[in-house]
C-alpha cells in the first residue's frame, strides 16, 4: 500500500522527537519494551513503510538531494520483517500520546499504515489475519453471532419507522452487555426521542480497519451506510462512531447521516420537565478513549450522571483529556492478550482510588474489561434508564 501523506509526515516528526510522550503510552508502559513507545513505533514506520509521500521539510537544496538519491532506490529504506511489522499493532488507539505531543501527531492513524503494509507483504500477525477470515466468514468480529439478541431487542422495542434517528448498538454491546442496549432504548422514549434499532449492519468494520485490512474496511463501511441510509445515527461506542466517520472519510467513504454517541443523544434531551428524583449515591466516571479523546465528549455523560445521582460524579485520579486506558481498544490487546489484561488491572486499581465504589463507563469494551478486572461498573445509559424509572433495574438478558 502506497504511504499516506500525513502518516509519513506524522511519522518522520516522530523520528526526530526526543520522546517527550513515551511516558503516556499504556502498552509500552505495561510491556516495558522500547520498540512499543509511540516513538519506537512510528521510528519504525518512518523507515519501513514505502516513501511515497514527502520527507519532512528541508531547506530546498539538501530536500532535492535526498529526494532524488530516494528516487535512485526503489525500495523501504530498511526492510519490514515479522518483528517490526508486530510493533505496529502494540497500541490501543487511545490517543494519549497525541495529548501530549506538541505536533498532535495521531499515531494510532499513522500505525494504521504501517499495518496495512504488513497485510501487503505477507508479514501480519495471527491475531490480525483471524480478524480478517472472522469479517470474511461471518461479516463481523465476534466468535458469536449477534444478530439474533439484536432481533430480539428490536421486537421488544417496537418503534414506529420512518424515525429520523436509530440506534447502532455494534457488535460487541449485545453480546456483552445487552441491557445497556435496551438501556438506551428505554432512556431515549423516556426522554421522548424513541430510537429504532438498527439490525444491520451488526459491525461498523473498525476491527478491519485496525487489523491492517484497509481495503476491507472501505467496503464494508461503505455497505453499511448503505443500510444506515442518511438518519441520525446513535452509537454505544464512541469507536464505531470514529469508524463510521473519520476513518471512513480517511479512505474517500463519505458518511450519509449524523452519527453521536448516546449519551449525547441523551444529555441533550435533559430538560426542566424531567423530574424523576436523583437515585442515591455516587459513582466514579472512567472516560472512554475514543469517546474522550477522540470525539472530544467529556461533558455529557457527567451531566447524565449529575442528573440522575444524588452524590454526582467522582473524578478518577487521571481524567477527561488525561484519563488512562483500560488497554480494550485497538489491536494490541488481541495481539498480547497479556498487555491488554495489565493495562486494564492498572487503570482498575486507579479507578478505585476514586473511593465511590461502583465504576460508570459509557463504552461497551471500556466495561467488559473492566469487569473482567474485578470492578463493579455498569453503562451510563443504564445508569439514566433507572434513574427514569425510578430506580427499576432494566432486565439484564
Amino acid at each position: 500500500m502506497p504511504a499516506d501523506r500525513i502518516a509519513a509526515e506524522a511519522a518522520e516528526r516522530c523520528l526526530y522527537c526526543p520522546k517527550m510522550c513515551r511516558f503516556s503510552c499504556p502498552v509500552s508502559h505495561e510491556s516495558a519494551r522500547e520498540t512499543l513507545t509511540p516513538w519506537g513505533k512510528m521510528t519504525l514506520l518512518a523507515l519501513g513503510v514505502p516513501a511515497a509521500a514527502p520527507l519532512p521539510r528541508l531547506p530546498e537544496r539538501l530536500g532535492g538531494l535526498v529526494r532524488r538519491a530516494m528516487e535512485m532506490v526503489d525500495a523501504p529504506r530498511l526492510p519490514l520483517d515479522v518483528d517490526s511489522a508486530e510493533a505496529f499493532y502494540g497500541c490501543t488507539g487511545c490517543l494519549r500520546c497525541r495529548t501530549w505531543c506538541e505536533h498532535g501527531n495521531d499515531v494510532p492513524r499513522a500505525l494504521i499504515q504501517g499495518r496495512a503494509d504488513a497485510v501487503d507483504r505477507g508479514l501480519a500477525p495471527a491475531a490480525a489475519r483471524a480478524v480478517a477470515d472472522r469479517f470474511a466468514r461471518h461479516g463481523h468480529d465476534q466468535s458469536i453471532d449477534p444478530a439474533p439478541i439484536l432481533e430480539r431487542l428490536a421486537a421488544e422495542h417496537p418503534v414506529a419507522p420512518g424515525g429520523s434517528s436509530v440506534l447502532f448498538a455494534g457488535c460487541e454491546a449485545p453480546l456483552v452487555r445487552p441491557q445497556s442496549v435496551r438501556a438506551a432504548l428505554e432512556a431515549a422514549r423516556l426522554l421522548g426521542a424513541p430510537l429504532a434499532l438498527a439490525r444491520e449492519p451488526v459491525c461498523c468494520g473498525r476491527p478491519l480497519l485496525e487489523a491492517g485490512y484497509a481495503e476491507a474496511f472501505r467496503e464494508h463501511v461503505r455497505r453499511a451506510w448503505e443500510r444506515l441510509g442518511d438518519r441520525e445515527v446513535v452509537v454505544l461506542s464512541a469507536a464505531c462512531a470514529r469508524a463510521l466517520t473519520v476513518r471512513a472519510r480517511d479512505l474517500g467513504v463519505e458518511p450519509r447521516g449524523p452519527v453521536v454517541h448516546a449519551a449525547t443523544f441523551l444529555a441533550r434531551r435533559l430538560g426542566p420537565d424531567v423530574q424523576a428524583p436523583p437515585l442515591p449515591g455516587t459513582m466514579t466516571y472512567h472516560d472512554p478513549c475514543e469517546l474522550g479523546r477522540g470525539l472530544g465528549e467529556y461533558d455529557a455523560p457527567r451531566r447524565l450522571l449529575a442528573a440522575a445521582l444524588a452524590g454526582g460524579v467522582t473524578e478518577a485520579p487521571s481524567s477527561r483529556e488525561e484519563a488512562d486506558c483500560c488497554g480494550a481498544g485497538g489491536p494490541a490487546a488481541r495481539t498480547w492478550p497479556e498487555l491488554g489484561r495489565a493495562m486494564a488491572m492498572t487503570r482498575a486499581d486507579e479507578l478505585r482510588e476514586g473511593g465511590a465504589g461502583a465504576v460508570v463507563t459509557a463504552c461497551p469494551a471500556c466495561l467488559q474489561a473492566l469487569a473482567a478486572a474485578g470492578l463493579d461498573v455498569t453503562d451510563v445509559c443504564e445508569v439514566v434508564a433507572r434513574w427514569l424509572q425510578g430506580g427499576r433495574e432494566p432486565a439484564a438478558g
